[in-house]
C-alpha cells in the first residue's frame, strides 16, 4: 500500500492521505528547510513503526516541498524510476497507486560494466560491515550509484540501504551520494577527485562481486534465485555465509575450511523459508549427499530436523536422507560430548522417523554392520550400532531370533556390549518380551551387569503365573539356571511375606521344573530360611522335613537335605523339645542313614533325656552316664550344649565332686569365675544354699590349693571377691547355715577348716555391716 503527503514550505501540509501525524511531523524535522533544495534529492529510511518512507526533495513556486511516500514490500527504486513523485501541485490530482514489482537493472548492469575499479567491492564491504559510506560524484550519477549498489545484493537485503541525496537531511541513513564532498561517514569515496579508501578485503560476499556482478551473469542470477530460499532480510556479514553455502552446493569442494563450512550450514539451517524446505532438498540432495562429514556435532540435530521435516516416505529422495543421516551420525559420534547425548539423539530421530520404516530397515541389513567396520577406530561405534540395530528391530517389529540371523550383527553384539549401553537397551527392550528374555540370555554370559539381572526381575515379576513358566523355561534351555536362581533371590528380597512367596515359587516353578529344582533347592531353601525370623524358620524346617526328606517321593540334593534339617535342629529348644521328640528321633535316624553331616549334633539330646530320666538317687551315677554319652557319641561339648545340660542339672549340685567332675568336663581350668556365673542361675532353686556351699568347698579344697602353689593369688583374690559378693545377697543368719555346711563338709573329710573360709566369712560380715550402714544413712 502506498500513502502520500506533500508539504510545501510556508503552505503545511497541501495533500495527505492517513499517516500518523507524529510519523509526518518527525519526518518534516529531519530536513533542514532553511536551506533551499538545488534539484531533485531523494531520501529513504525507515520509520519507528516499520514503514518505509521514501521523500523528494524539491522547489514548487520556490518554496522547499517535501513529498513523502509510506510503502511496503516495494523495491524503493522502482519509486524513483517510476516517476511516483510530483513535480507541480497540479500532479496531486493525479496521484499513483501501485507500481512494477520488479526492478529493471540494465542501467545498473552497463554503469558497473563501465566501471572496473574495486570501489564498489569496497562498498558492499563497508555496508555489510555495518559502516556508512559517502560518495561524491556529478549529480546525473546519483542514480546509478544507487542502482548499482542495489543490484549487488538480493532484493530483500538491498532495502536495508537507507540513503539519501539531500546534503541537508539531518537523520542517519546507511548511504550517503553528494556532488560535493561533505562529511557524513567515516568512509568517503570522491569520485569527482578520484580519491577513497583502497581496502583491499576479499570476503566471500567480494568475490561474488567479482565472479557474479562483473564476470558472469549466470552466476549472479543462479545466486539471487538461490537466496529466494531463505527468508533472509538484513544486510549484514551473513551474507559471506549466504555465498559460501551458494559455493558449498553448487561447486563441491570448493570450500574446505571448516569454519566456513559449519557457518554456511548455520545459515542454511537458520534461514530457509519452511514452504521451500524440500523444494531445495530435492535439488541439491545431490550436493547435500557429499556434506555427510562435514556436519559438526553442534548443528547436527538441526541438521537432521531440516532434512527430514516434512520430507515424504518414498523411494530416492527419503532413502538418500536416510543414507546422509547414518553416515553423518557415526562420523559425529567423536565430538558428541557425552555418551547419553549420542543416544537421545538418535532417540529423537527414530521418534521423527517412526511412521517411516525405511529409517528402521537401513539398519537391519548386513549392509550396515558392513558400514559400521567404517568406524571402528571410534570405541563407541560398535556400541551406538548395537542400539540402533536394537532399537529399530524393536520398533519394526523384528524378532531377536531374526536380527541375530543378519550378517555381521553378532559381531557387533560381542564387540559392542558394555556397562554404559546395556541400561539404554534394557530400557529400550523390556516392552517386547520375547526378545527381551532372548537377548538377555545372550549377554548374562558376556557382561556380568546388575542392571541385566534387575531388568529380568522387573519383567518377570509383572507377567502371569504361565508367562513366569515360559521366561523360566528358556533360561533353564539356554542353561542360565543362575539367572533363575537370581530372580528367587530378588522376589524374596522384595515379598512381604516370605511363606506365601515361597510357597507360590513352589507350585509356579519348582514343581514344574524338576531338574532345576533338584540343582538348585539347597540355596533356594537357604535364602528361603535365611529371610524368616527363628520362630517361622523351625515351623518351616517341620514343614519341609515331612514334604522333602521323610517323604520319600521327592529326590533332593544334600545341601538342601543339610539346610532343612539344620534349621529344624537350631529350632530344639528346652521348652519344645519333648513335644518333638518322636520326630527327632526320625530325624537322627534319617541323618544317620544319608550321611547328613549338620553343625548341630542332636545326640546331646541322649543327655537330656538321661537328666530327665534321672528321678532321685544317687546323681553321682548319673555324672558317670552323661560322660559315658558324651564320650560314646562324641557329642561336642560347645557351649550351647553345655548351658542346656547344666541348666538341667544345677538343681542336683549339692556335692563338690559333682561341682568338679562337671566343670572338668565343660570348661577350661581358667574358667571357674564363668562356671560360677552360670551357677548362680539357680537362686530360685530351695537347694540353692547347699548348691552354693558345695561350690564354695569345691574351691577350698581344689581350686585355692593349686593357685596359691602356683603362685596365682590374684587369681584366688578375684574368685574369693565373687563368693562374698554373693554371700552378701543373703541374709545374716543365712551366713551360719554356710559356715555350718562347710565345716561340716571338711569335718567329714577329715580335714581341718581352711583358714581361707574364715576370711571369706568375716569379710563378708563386715561388707554386709558396711552395706547396711550405708543403707540406713539414706533412709535417715
Amino acid at each position: 500500500m502506498i500513502r502520500h503527503a506533500v508539504y510545501v514550505e510556508e503552505k503545511g501540509y497541501v495533500y495527505k492521505d492517513e499517516i500518523n501525524k507524529d510519523d509526518l511531523n518527525r519526518i518534516v524535522e529531519m530536513f533542514n528547510l532553511e536551506e533551499k533544495n538545488v534539484g531533485d534529492t531523494y531520501t529513504y529510511f525507515k520509520l519507528d513503526s516499520s514503514d518505509s518512507v521514501i521523500i523528494k526533495s524539491f522547489l514548487i513556486d520556490d518554496k522547499n516541498a517535501l513529498h513523502i511516500v509510506l510503502f511496503d514490500e516495494i523495491n524503493p527504486l522502482n519509486l524513483i524510476k517510476e516517476n511516483i513523485f510530483i513535480n507541480t501541485l497540479e500532479d496531486v490530482e493525479n496521484l499513483k497507486r501501485e507500481v512494477e514489482e520488479n526492478f529493471n537493472y540494465d542501467d545498473a548492469e552497463e554503469f558497473l560494466k563501465n566501471r572496473q575499479d574495486r570501489s564498489i567491492k569496497d562498498i558492499a564491504y563497508l555496508l555489510l560491515e555495518g559502516e556508512k559510506v559517502t560518495i561524491v560524484d556529478k549529480v546525473e550519477n546519483h542514480n546509478k550509484w544507487l542502482e548499482a549498489i542495489y543490484y549487488c545484493f538480493n532484493e530483500a537485503s538491498s532495502k536495508n540501504i537507507t540513503f539519501t541525496t539531500n546534503p541537508y537531511f539531518k537523520g542517519d541513513v546507511r548511504l550517503y551520494i553528494f556532488d560535493e564532498n561533505i562529511q557524513k561517514s567515516s568512509y568517503t569515496f570522491d569520485f569527482k577527485r578520484g580519491i577513497g579508501p583502497k581496502l583491499m578485503i576479499n570476503t566471500p560476499y567480494v568475490k561474488f562481486i567479482d565472479s557474479g556482478v562483473y564476470a558472469s551473469k549466470k552466476i549472479y542470477r543462479t545466486y539471487m534465485n538461490f537466496m529466494e530460499y531463505f527468508n533472509y532480510t538484513l544486510l549484514d556479514e551473513e551474507l559471506n555465509n549466504s555465498y559460501n553455502l551458494f559455493l558449498l552446493l553448487n561447486v563441491p569442494n570448493l570450500i574446505n575450511d571448516g569454519v566456513a563450512i559449519k557457518e554456511a550450514l548455520k545459515f542454511l539451517l537458520k534461514y530457509i523459508k519452511p514452504e521451500e524446505r524440500q523444494a531445495f532438498i530435492e535439488n541439491y540432495i545431490n550436493s547435500l549427499d557429499l556434506l555427510w562429514d562435514k556436519i559438526s556435532s553442534d548443528i547436527a540435530e538441526e541438521f537432521y530436523l531440516f532434512m527430514f521435516k516434512d520430507i515424504e516416505h518414498k523411494k530416492g529422495i527419503y532413502d538418500r536422507i536416510v543414507s546422509i543421516f547414518y553416515r553423518s551420525y557415526f562420523n559425529i559420534l567423536k565430538e558428541i560430548v557425552g555418551f547419553d547425548s549420542a543416544v537421545e539423539l538418535f532417540e529423537r530421530m527414530l521418534e521423527l522417523n517412526k511412521e517411516k520404516p525405511y529409517f528402521k530397515t537401513y539398519v537391519l541389513d548386513k549392509t550396515f554392520f558392513k558400514f559400521v567396520e567404517d568406524f571402528v577406530d571410534l570405541d563407541v561405534a560398535n556400541e551406538i550400532s548395537l542400539y540402533i540395530a536394537i532399537s529399530c528391530a524393536v520398533s519394526s517389529g523384528l524378532s531377536y531370533i531374526q536380527l541375530k540371523n543378519i550378517e555381521g550383527f553378532n559381531k557387533t553384539l560381542t564387540q559392542g556390549i558394555s556397562d554404559r549401553i546395556i541400561k539404554y537397551i534394557l530400557d529400550k527392550i523390556e516392552g517386547d518380551l520375547d526378545f527381551a528374555i532372548g537377548f538377555i540370555i545372550d549377554v548374562e554370559g558376556i557382561l556380568e551387569a546388575h542392571l541385566i539381572r534387575n531388568k529380568l526381575y522387573e519383567i518377570y515379576k509383572r507377567e502371569s503365573s504361565e508367562v513366569k513358566r515360559s521366561i523360566y523355561k528358556r533360561l533353564i534351555e539356554a542353561d542360565k539356571k543362575e539367572l533363575s536362581f537370581e530372580i528367587f533371590k530378588r522376589g524374596l528380597e522384595e515379598s512381604e511375606d516370605a511363606v506365601k512367596y515361597f510357597e507360590e515359587y513352589r507350585r509356579e516353578i519348582l514343581d514344574y521344573f524338576m531338574e532345576y529344582s533338584k540343582e538348585y533347592l539347597g540355596k533356594i531353601i537357604n535364602e528361603y530360611f535365611k529371610s524368616l525370623n527363628r520362630q517361622d524358620r523351625f515351623q518351616e524346617a517341620k514343614k519341609l522335613l515331612f514334604e522333602y526328606i521323610i517323604n520319600t517321593s521327592y529326590t533332593i540334593n544334600k545341601e538342601a537335605e543339610c539346610s532343612i534339617v539344620q534349621n529344624f535342629e537350631l529350632g530344639i529348644t528346652l521348652e519344645n523339645y519333648l513335644e518333638n521328640k518322636e520326630l527327632i528321633e526320625q530325624v537322627r535316624a534319617i541323618k544317620a542313614r544319608r550321611e547328613i553331616k549338620t553343625r548341630i549334633d542332636m545326640s546331646f539330646l541322649d543327655v537330656i533325656y538321661l537328666i530327665d530320666d534321672f528321678s532321685g538317687g544317687d546323681f553321682g551315677e548319673l555324672i558317670d552316664e552323661i560322660k559315658y554319652v558324651i564320650k560314646e557319641y562324641d557329642i561336642e561339648t560347645s557351649i550351647r550344649h553345655r548351658n542346656i545340660i547344666l541348666y538341667k542339672v544345677g538343681k542336683y549340685l549339692t556335692n563338690f565332686e559333682y561341682h568338679k567332675t562337671l566343670f572338668d568336663i565343660f570348661y577350661d581350668e581358667e574358667d571357674i569365675l564363668t562356671y560360677f556365673e552360670f551357677i548362680k542361675i539357680n537362686r530360685r532353686e530351695e537347694s540353692y544354699k547347699d548348691i552354693l556351699s558345695s561350690f564354695i568347698v569345691y574351691y577350698l579344697y581344689y581350686i585355692e590349693p593349686k593357685y596359691r602353689l602356683l603362685n596365682r593369688e590374684d587369681k584366688n583374690t578375684e574368685i574369693e571377691d565373687a563368693i562374698i559378693n554373693e554371700l552378701t545377697t543373703f541374709k545374716s543368719k543365712d551366713l551360719d547355715y554356710f559356715d555350718e555346711k562347710i565345716k561340716e563338709t571338711f569335718e567329714n573329710l577329715h580335714l581341718s577348716i581352711p583358714v581361707k573360709w574364715s576370711i571369706i566369712l568375716n569379710n563378708t560380715k563386715q561388707r554386709m555391716t558396711l552395706k547396711y550402714k550405708i543403707l540406713n544413712l539414706f533412709k535417715g
